[in-house]
This record gives C-alpha cells, sequence and structure tokens, in this order.
C-alpha cells in the first residue's frame, strides 16, 4: 500500500514538474504563444504521467508475488520499461515526435538519393 501512494505521489509531482518547467527544460531560448506553452504543459504532463504508469504496471507485474525470477521477464515487459524511462525522464514527447517524422525523412531521403 505504501508503494502505490508513493508511486502516486511521485508520479504526479514530477509530472506537474514536466509539465510546468517545459519551457525552461526544452525552449529556454525559444519564445513561444500562450497556446503553444499550454499545449506544451499537457503534453510533457502526459508523458510523464504515461512513463510512471507504465512503471506502476511492471511493478505489479513482475513483483506481483515475492519471488523475482527472469522467467516473467517478457518484450511487454520491456516495452514497458523503454517508455516508463523516455516518460520520467522528458524524453518520451520527443521519441514520440521523432518517430512520427520518420516515414517523411525517409521519403525525403528517398527523393534525394534518385535525383
Amino acid at each position: 500500500m505504501f508503494i502505490d501512494i508513493s508511486f502516486i505521489i511521485l508520479g504526479t509531482i514530477f509530472s506537474l514538474f514536466y509539465g510546468v518547467f517545459c519551457k525552461q527544460i526544452w525552449f529556454p531560448d525559444i519564445k513561444i504563444t500562450k497556446s503553444k506553452y499550454a499545449h506544451e504543459i499537457w503534453f510533457n504532463f502526459i508523458s510523464s504521467l504515461v512513463g510512471w504508469v507504465s512503471f506502476y504496471i511492471l511493478y505489479k507485474s513482475l513483483f506481483a508475488s515475492f519471488v523475482f525470477t527472469t522467467d516473467i521477464i517478457s518484450w511487454q515487459s520491456i516495452i514497458l520499461f523503454l517508455i516508463g524511462m523516455l516518460g520520467i525522464t522528458g524524453l518520451l514527447p520527443y521519441t514520440i515526435w521523432s518517430i512520427s517524422r520518420m516515414p517523411n525523412e525517409t521519403v525525403k531521403l528517398i527523393e534525394k538519393t534518385v535525383k
């Protein structure tokens, strides 16, 4: 019960931190509009929260019993761990944005190669 409450408290505090201070962390020298700032707050808050929830799910699934064995580690666990790490370090939004840009950048590279 203590660990569950700790996850909720830490996840909320750090998610709020990444949401509220996203401009100072990621865009310190760039002037952005209020609507863009509101979007960044929401985007970074949710992404950090997703990371904390991923770690919580991972904790609950891996440590449900008192015995931890490597037999219960699966691809889902590894993916949850990666999402959790990217989320709680504030890199999940950038990673998602970069992955979403890959098809466009690939097409540009192919066009450049063909010319």
